[in-house]
């Protein structure tokens, strides 16, 4: 019996308290019937009184023995049951935490500036604290910012719309750049702003708190790249193949 049936397991379930019930019914019964059996023996024919007690004993034994595992199956389906139920919940509030964040709701924008916190200020210090290293991805990052906060806009920031951001970077850019919302990804992921919320093609900023930020990936230099050439005579350490081979990617 496993917890991947739930309709079986509550069958066996109600099946088990019903045995559990049964049992304990005939135990009571029987114990009443051997009471007035041993209370008949005893005034009617004493010489019985032994041979009625040893068997009324033996069948009050059979059925003890059967109401204690009628108990422990009770017991043993009801936590698997239970343990059962627990594993859907969790999955399914698993579920629903990561459609909250890609679908999270939009809050009604500010139209006017928050006087605790300046704009331009909060801008330039989140952008200096970006930990990707690409001059490139770091301008992006800060052009998607300013255009989810606007000048002379609070927080909430205004509902933006996905093309709205493509055409702010593509401009900033001087062209078409194809990887605008793998950037914004990696704005709410690796740079920690989890305050930029999605819902179906529309952005929002609605909180200005930065997150604990994502390490992030790193590549070899060129120095340690040579000297792992050296130590495995120039050839991938896995499958053998060399430089220019099919699948050898050098430096990667």
């Amino acid at each position: 019996m496993t917890s991947e049936n739930p309709a079986i397991l509550r069958d066996f379930l109600l099946i088990s308290g019903l045995l559990l019930d049964v049992a304990t019914f005939l135990q009571v019964c029987l114990s009443r019937i051997m009471y007035a059996c041993l209370v008949l023996a005893r005034y009617q024919h004493p010489q019985f009184t032994t041979s009625v007690k040893k068997s009324a004993k033996e069948l009050i034994r059979h059925f003890e023995t059967a109401h204690i595992v009628c108990t422990f199956l009770l017991f043993y389906d009801m936590i698997i049951y239970i343990e059962d139920g627990r594993n859907s919940v969790m999955a399914e509030a698993k579920r629903k935490s990561k459609a909250r964040i890609e679908q999270s709701v939009l809050l009604p924008p500010a139209t006017e500036p928050n006087g605790l916190i300046d704009r331009d200020t909060w801008i330039e210090e989140t952008s200096s604290g970006f930990i990707s290293k690409s001059p490139s991805n770091r301008f992006i990052y800060r052009v998607i910012l300013e255009t989810l906060w606007p000048k002379d806009h609070g927080i909430p920031g205004p509902i933006v719309d996905r093309e709205d951001i493509r055409k702010a970077v593509d401009i900033a850019k001087g062209k078409t750049y194809i990887d605008a919302f793998r950037r914004l990804r990696e704005l709410q992921g690796e740079e920690g702003l989890l305050g930029i919320v999605k819902q179906g093609n529309q952005y929002q900023l609605i909180d200005l708190n930065v997150y604990p930020k994502k390490t992030p990936r790193t590549h070899l230099s060129d120095e340690k790249w040579s000297r792992i050439l050296i130590h495995y005579g120039n050839k991938c350490a896995v499958c053998g193949a060399a430089p220019g081979e099919k699948r050898f990617s050098a430096g990667s």
